[in-house]
């Protein structure tokens, strides 16, 4: 055989480099913890409607905007979008959520608790209440509004809209289930009614913050003969 010809027999491999392999069955390693810079006091400093975490980000002294925060990135971090972030400020926010909705307001405007608002002085009140490391830019008391003094009409109106609102969220919550206010169903034995999925419903909403602020809705609303049982 002529020397070409074995030369164009031979297996020719190409000089391209081969392909990546992907990577199985090892855990995804997460970049490393930065500690934020400390906050823009000049923008937070006059800020009120924010959103819990950055409140709670605010009270460890981090600049929320600076956060290893992934606010949609549900699908690389799981379920939790502060994965990565610094432990301090995963264990004040641990805190923050078990208050929210219960003895700190919250305006329900996300599925996520660290997502709902919250009124930042108000916040720094409750949380220097919790913790003595707050920083001093924080704001830490509403600022009182300047108004008109109140008449003696308006200091009595207030309870009555306050209250007026309970009973309209009540109701609607009622309707909203497929209940008839006016008929509603006696609890099977042994299982939660018509009252507690009412409740549960309600839970986070700031009409309803406190123990107690739901069973007197309730009772009153027996009481004004606007829900009673069937039969």
């Amino acid at each position: 055989m002529e020397d070409s010809d074995k030369n164009t027999a031979r297996k020719r491999v190409s000089a391209a480099p081969r392909p990546i392999s992907p990577v199985r069955d090892r855990p995804m390693v997460l970049p490393p913890m930065t500690t934020p810079p400390p906050p823009k006091w000049e923008k937070w400093g006059h800020m009120r409607d924010v959103e819990l975490w950055e409140a709670v980000a605010l009270s460890v002294n981090m600049e929320p905007d600076d956060l290893p925060a992934y606010l949609g990135a549900y699908d690389r971090y799981g379920e939790d979008p502060f994965k990565i972030c610094p432990t301090l400020f995963r264990a004040r926010l641990q805190v923050a959520n078990s208050n929210a909705g219960v003895v700190l307001p919250i305006k329900p405007v996300h599925p996520l608790k660290a997502r709902c608002i919250v009124d930042l002085p108000s916040f720094g009140a409750w949380a220097a209440s919790v913790w003595e490391d707050m920083p001093a830019e924080l704001p830490k008391a509403a600022p009182e509004p300047q108004a008109a003094p109140e008449s003696a009409w308006d200091a009595q109106a207030k309870p009555m809209q306050r209250s007026a609102a309970q009973d309209a969220a009540i109701l609607a919550a009622i309707h909203k289930a497929g209940h008839d206010p006016l008929a509603l169903p006696v609890n099977e034995p042994g299982k939660p009614g018509v009252k507690a999925a009412v409740r549960d419903s309600l839970a986070g909403n700031a009409l309803f913050v406190g123990m107690t602020v739901f069973e007197k809705a309730w009772e009153r609303l027996r009481k004004q003969r606007d829900i009673a049982d069937k039969g």
